[in-house]
């Protein structure tokens, strides 16, 4: 078979677990249901995206494997985190906040 019938992300996560069986294993599956994905011939389930990303630690993305549900965030999450306590009364300057809790 052509590589541009496989999965990429499909792939990527047999490589990461070195065969299609200790893959298969890891997220709870069969051999034969992984190759089907592998080979487009089976769509991959929500369910079995996010079980390959936790498998995997992230190095295959649930949003790589299901880009129909999944979509890239705008502005990664640490970067709003800090924009928000930016604009927050939360955030505070430590030498600032030393000298407010200094006794007088």
């Amino acid at each position: 078979m052509h590589q541009n019938t496989h999965h990429p992300a499909m792939q990527a996560a047999i490589g990461h677990f070195r065969s299609q069986k200790a893959l298969a294993q890891a997220i709870g599956s069969s051999q034969s249901a992984v190759s089907r994905m592998l080979l487009k011939q089976n769509s991959i389930s929500a369910e079995l995206a996010m079980a390959i990303d936790f498998a995997t630690n992230g190095r295959v993305n649930k949003r790589e494997l299901r880009p129909d549900l999944w979509t890239e965030p705008a502005v990664p999450p640490l970067a709003l985190d800090f924009e928000h306590r930016q604009s927050s009364s939360e955030f505070c300057n430590p030498e600032e906040s030393h000298s407010k809790h200094a006794p007088a």
